[in-house]
């Protein structure tokens, strides 16, 4: 008897090879995309002041958080130019009630789900002073689409410390 795309065996063959297929294309597209950089590292950039300056810490922590008795939130570096030159593209935190909701339900024994606790982002620089969510769409979508301060869209690259 011969396998053909119409009977049970040649339809689960047909969908067993499209899975693979689209398997494979997800680890090359990962592979393809993943920085060395990226992986290794276990620290991030950090501010305290809008973004005027940087120190790093673990990548664990999650903002905003008391640093020297300061609010720190993470500050999301990237590069252009071969990781020869670094900008700020974005600053982000996360919404503290929603964290104590989270952990709460942890304690619990509860499953987390139903607490928001997606990250907050803005522009670096005292003239953005609204964060905004990821509820918040096309407005979220612009904030972490990363322009260089030169306008450049290319070969942009997230830097660690």
């Amino acid at each position: 008897m011969a396998i053909g795309a119409n009977t049970p065996r040649g339809k689960v063959i047909g969908v067993a090879a499209l899975v693979l297929i689209a398997a494979a294309g997800v680890v090359i597209t990962k592979s393809i995309l993943r920085s060395p950089t990226t992986e290794a590292s276990t620290r991030g950039y950090y501010t305290i002041d809008d973004g005027a300056t940087l120190f790093s810490d673990s990548l664990d922590l999650l903002p905003p958080f008391d640093h020297n008795g300061q609010q720190a939130v993470r500050a999301r570096v990237f590069s252009c130019d071969g990781n020869k030159t670094h900008f700020i593209g974005y600053l982000e935190k996360y919404d503290p009630e929603a964290f104590k909701q989270r952990n709460a339900a942890l304690a619990r024994g509860e499953p987390p789900i139903g607490y928001n606790a997606g990250p907050f982002v803005k522009k670096p620089g005292a003239q953005y002073t609204r964060w905004v969510s990821a509820n918040d769409g096309s407005e979220y979508t612009a904030v972490i689409s990363v322009t260089s301060p030169t306008g450049s869209t290319t070969n942009l690259e997230q830097v660690f410390p």
